[in-house]
């Protein structure tokens, strides 16, 4: 029998870990890292053609196939698309310059070299909460100045598409046969404060819903990066993106299962006491103390996780600031550019801001 399913939106932004005391560290870094999250507006169906073949598509299927649906309400199916690339070539080599100092302060930061127009980069926070929304003056003029806007993914329908299949299991394999039907008791009743049913959440991975759960509940999708996705639209700037969609989900994939599991557990135990990390992270960003950022999570690890947290901030962090700062080049080599990030990837000595001075290119903050 030809099905089709739907599950809800989503938001793909975690990292499983063993031990429990990472938990907070992890939470932070999810919100500060920015990995992809679907805010997607809007159906995705799912359904098998008369070769047996799934299919895939923002629309319904065919009428002649709309006899075989069954729908659950209020639940949406997230399903994969092709992985895009970037054509962008790589930059001329830039004259090294003397390293400058970090300073730990400040959210946008003004990126110039001798000759383009000044650009400038920005550490955002995954949250709806109107203080942060609130942009200062120096945002916005920076914003209008520019004529392209660089983001760590492109939010159209193709990545919220590819991040979401990455969330459920697409083999036969169900969450309740994993975690256990006591753990899966508890799964559902969290979930259902959230409006998910239990025949969607049953498909979903563990990591998935460990992340769905670990963030404050979505009320309008309007994060930060989406906000300033859709202005630069609005206004006709060019957009793109520093990384794929599949290039984020993978470190969930890979997760070994034992760890998504753990850490499901974990977030179940402790999550009436996110509220109040969330919101000393929230104090924190606006303050714009990106050392402060960084140090939330990591007043949590213990001795005996300290080298596993390193290892998986390297993973999550260091790594792909490499390859955002080859990325930015081009556009910085151009000017008029304004990128938006998490906030942990300007951050520190591996962050972009000192990776971006080491490639010769000033970087201060804008008051």
């Amino acid at each position: 029998m030809k099905t089709i399913n739907k599950l809800t939106n989503t938001h793909a932004v975690n990292i499983g870990l063993k031990m429990r005391r990472l938990l907070p560290f992890f939470l932070c870094i999810m919100i500060a890292i920015g990995i992809a999250a679907p805010t997607a507006h809007g159906d995705i169906f799912k359904w098998k053609d008369e070769a047996g073949n799934w299919r895939y598509s923002d629309q319904p299927p065919p009428e002649s196939q709309e006899d075989s649906w069954w729908d659950e309400k209020g639940q949406v199916i997230h399903t994969t698309s092709p992985e895009q690339s970037s054509d962008e070539s790589q930059a001329s080599k830039i004259p090294s310059a003397p390293q400058q100092s970090f300073s730990g302060k400040g959210m946008l930061w003004k990126i110039e070299l001798q000759g383009p127009a000044p650009s400038y980069i920005l550490g955002t926070i995954h949250t709806e909460d109107p203080r942060v929304m609130n942009f200062s003056p120096s945002l916005e003029k920076a914003f209008a100045m520019t004529d392209t806007f660089i983001m760590e993914v492109i939010l159209d329908k193709a990545a919220l598409v590819q991040v979401s299949t990455s969330m459920i299991y697409m083999d036969g394999r169900t969450l309740n046969s994993i975690i256990g039907q006591q753990l899966f008791d508890r799964v559902i009743k969290a979930m259902a404060s959230r409006g998910i049913a239990e025949m969607a959440v049953n498909q979903m991975k563990p990591w998935a819903v460990m992340s769905m759960l670990s963030v404050p509940m979505p009320k309008t999708g309007q994060f930060m990066d989406v906000v300033l996705y859709e202005k630069a639209k609005s206004q006709g700037k060019r957009v793109f993106g520093l990384e794929s969609a599949g290039d984020q989900v993978k470190v969930f994939d890979k997760m070994p299962l034992k760890d998504q599991v753990a850490l499901l557990e974990e977030t179940l135990n402790q999550i009436d006491k996110l509220p109040q990390l969330f919101e000393k992270l929230i104090q924190t960003y606006i303050s714009g103390d990106l050392d402060g950022v960084a140090a939330i999570g990591k007043q949590f690890i213990t001795p005996e996780n300290k080298a596993l947290a390193e290892r998986m901030l390297k993973r999550l962090n260091e790594d792909r600031n490499l390859v955002m700062a080859d990325q930015m080049l081009p556009h910085l080599l151009a000017g008029n550019a304004f990128i938006a990030v998490g906030a942990l990837h300007l951050h520190g000595p591996n962050g972009l801001i000192a990776l971006l001075s080491d490639k010769g290119f000033k970087v201060t903050p804008v008051q």
